[in-house]
């Protein structure tokens, strides 16, 4: 790591505040899915009921519905590499915040009262997208709490 991209941690930036933020909530949303919806996987029936599009009841009825733990596992991994995607630097970063866009973009024509929030989100995660960042997280974990210049987030 080159000392250009060392910092006080003082002046971390509000977008590198969001993403660590999004990157947790991603992994979040995956150690949810695999305690909680992997012993509900009848609830994508509901989902495919209450759609009001006719690629999403398809979608969740019969693509999904047919194999939920199968769709439910992949849930899982893509959540969790787009939190540590997101958590990582350069292009890494980037490609995680675009993915999380487009995988929010994709959820909010659904309309329900908790993916209605995910078109405002898209954007938010669009607009961190075209940051930079030169340093993640885990940069600091290796420097050490300690240390007295750490990575930019």
């Amino acid at each position: 790591m080159s000392t250009t991209s060392l910092i006080d941690a003082r002046r971390m930036t509000l977008a590198g505040v969001a993403r660590i933020a999004v990157g947790l909530i991603w992994l979040a949303g995956a150690a949810f899915n695999a305690l909680w919806t992997m012993r509900h996987l009848n609830l994508y029936q509901g989902f495919a009921d209450d759609s009001p599009l006719a690629v999403y009841r398809w979608l969740f009825g019969d693509v999904v519905g047919a194999h939920p733990a199968v769709w439910t596992v992949l849930l899982i991994i893509g959540e969790a590499i787009l939190g540590l995607l997101t958590l990582g630097k350069g292009r890494w970063a980037k490609l995680g915040l675009a993915g999380g866009a487009i995988w929010s973009a994709l959820l909010f024509p659904l309309l329900w009262h908790y993916t209605l929030m995910m078109g405002p989100y898209a954007l938010l995660l669009a607009w961190l997208a075209r940051k930079d960042y030169a340093a993640s997280p885990f940069d600091r974990l290796r420097l050490g709490f300690g240390h007295q210049r750490t990575a930019t987030v």
